[in-house]
């Protein structure tokens, strides 16, 4: 006697197609999420590091009879006397020139003078010096090790973990004004810039800018240390700039520039869940930039995430001069 066993049935064709539909509106539903989390890790990385890079600038303050460092483009140096218990911050060349001064150490907040990486490939020489990120004033504070390099091309490759640091993870580097290589400046290969008005120059002096006494800010006199500026916590200090707009390690918060449509320097947007894009590179007010928002970190060594239009008002980037009409 036979027995009879149930026939297997298989799917159907619309059944199957069915279940492809629905895992593809899952996934159509669950990649956003899953991009915008991606971007918010990000955006919480980078802060980070503005948090790190704040408190650094502070202790180097603190170690440096209360100066702040240099703003990044200059090449300065701490020195110090070899015959009494002067100190200044100088330009590089003197420290190796005059036998009354031992030079102790790199001065600007950030090392990134070299040559562009196109210029390195064609064997050609602009006259800027040859730096690596360990090279960076703040370098000690951040636990990381100076590390000489031999040629150029190697200047690129040294400490890729320390250069992380000074780098947002979310930025294109390859979008940076100076990525081609600049013959004036070389390229810029980080995220981050400071306020100018709360930076040094040669011979202990403030940041000087067109239109206003020397020294003066919105908060009082900047007399080149830490303890002149008031309301720190209110202070911005170092900004995650955007890759249209940043060119060095320094930037001086213009305002006036920003409502005329002259090119400002800003906060860069990226890690905003929707982020506004500018037609063009000044991303001035007139392209409906006002509201993005960024990272930037201040003066008392906390960072947050801020408008690009906050960010460079009056009342904290300490720039003297009145918000203009329509800011």
């Amino acid at each position: 006697m036979s027995v009879s066993l149930p026939r297997r049935r298989g799917f159907t064709l619309v059944e199957l197609l069915v279940v492809i539909g629905i895992i593809a509106v899952l996934i159509g539903i669950l990649l956003p999420a899953l991009n915008r989390a991606r971007e918010q890790a990000k955006q919480v990385q980078c802060l980070s590091n503005i948090r790190q890079l704040s408190a650094a600038t502070i202790m180097w303050a603190n170690d440096h009879k209360g100066l702040m460092p240099g703003r990044g483009v200059e090449n300065l140096v701490w020195q110090r006397s070899a015959t009494n218990s002067n100190y200044q911050i100088t330009t590089s060349g003197l420290a190796d020139t005059d036998p009354n001064w031992k030079k102790v150490e790199i001065a600007d907040w950030i090392a990134w003078q070299r040559r562009g990486p196109d210029k390195v490939k064609a064997g050609q020489n602009n006259g800027v010096p040859s730096l690596n990120i360990t090279y960076s004033g703040l370098a000690k504070y951040l636990s990381i090790k100076r590390q000489d390099h031999a040629t150029d091309a190697e200047a690129y490759t040294v400490a890729p973990t320390a250069d992380s640091l000074f780098r947002c993870p979310s930025d294109r580097v390859e979008a940076h004004f100076a990525s081609g290589g600049d013959d004036s400046h070389s390229s810029y290969l980080y995220s981050y810039s400071m306020n100018a008005l709360y930076t040094c120059k040669a011979g202990n002096q403030p940041e000087t800018v067109t239109g206003y006494a020397k020294g003066q800010r919105i908060d009082g006199t900047f007399n080149g240390k830490i303890s002149s500026i008031r309301a720190a916590g209110n202070k911005v200090l170092i900004i995650c700039e955007d890759e249209k707009t940043i060119v060095n390690g320094s930037f001086k918060p213009d305002a006036q520039a920003y409502v005329t449509g002259a090119p400002a320097r800003l906060v860069a947007s990226r890690h905003e869940s929707r982020p506004k894009k500018a037609s063009s590179v000044n991303l001035n007010k007139t392209e409906g930039n006002e509201n993005a928002r960024g990272n930037v970190g201040f003066c008392d060594g906390h960072a947050e995430f801020m408008s690009r239009k906050e960010a460079i008002s009056a009342r904290y980037s300490g720039n003297p001069n009145p918000d203009p009409a329509g800011f």
